[in-house]
């Protein structure tokens, strides 16, 4: 497997990329395609795809889009094919993110485990999958319009400011405004493990999200889905995502 740089509209690669983007996450948590772009022109942002090259012919088995800074490797969606789930892709996915990017921690979000989540099962199963790859909490979230998606990091720490200062230097306040992120910390609020405390010590906090949530503006945002899952149901199927074509 290696993996390859999607530098424009022309790549081949470029359409199965949007393709997995918008079949893996809603549209709500789908950052605008033109900003990704407009990153990726600006030398911020990465877009790379994974492809399998065994048996004498290369195939398309998922997509990634990175943020790198000096410290951190920030990883604003994973998302592998349906075919490809459950054959170790996502985990190899990771590793080679970390070797083409070394001394950097990797930052990642996922959905919070939270057991009334109408997908409470898959939301454990992307949990188990990162924590079983090197990641743990770093107790701080952003709070959106989709609900509260927790960071996790790998090989490294961060606090809040610093956690700030990565997303404010690289996508920029106004960018992360338009998506409808905002940075919280979560006091008591990690979990060494998958199992170890019940995801019920994250709802008390749900509370203050949603008054957060009410005081905002429009956006989207991407995260991570399960790579390794077989289940091909990370979320509902986005709409037509036309309008956020990427440009040359």
């Amino acid at each position: 497997m290696r993996l390859s740089y999607i530098r424009s509209t022309c790549d081949p690669y470029y359409q199965p990329a949007c393709d997995v983007y918008v079949t893996a996450f809603r549209a709500e948590q789908r950052a605008p395609v033109d900003d990704l772009v407009d990153l990726v022109k600006r030398g911020i942002g990465h877009a790379i795809a994974f492809v399998d090259e065994s048996d004498g012919r290369e195939e398309f088995i998922g997509a990634s889009y990175i943020v790198p800074t000096p410290q951190y490797l920030w990883i604003l969606f994973l998302a592998m094919t349906p075919a490809s789930r459950g054959q170790g892709y996502g985990t190899r996915a990771l590793e080679m993110l970390a070797a083409e990017f070394p001394q950097r921690a990797l930052l990642l979000e996922i959905e919070a485990v939270l057991s009334e989540a109408r997908n409470a099962d898959q939301r454990q199963r992307r949990e188990r999958f990162y924590l079983r790859n090197g990641f743990s909490y770093t107790g701080l979230s952003t709070d959106e319009p989709d609900g509260r998606f927790d960071f996790l990091i790998r090989d490294g720490e961060i606090d809040l400011d610093q956690m700030r200062e990565v997303m404010e230097s690289t996508v920029g306040t106004a960018m992360l405004d338009r998506w409808q992120m905002v940075l919280i910390q979560q006091p008591g609020a990690e979990r060494e493990c998958a199992g170890e405390n019940d995801p019920k010590n994250h709802e008390d906090l749900m509370l203050d999200n949603d008054c957060r949530a009410a005081d905002r503006a429009v956006g989207d945002e991407s995260r991570t889905a399960d790579s390794d899952d077989k289940n091909p149901e990370f979320s509902d199927r986005g709409d037509d995502s036309s309008e956020r074509a990427w440009h040359d």
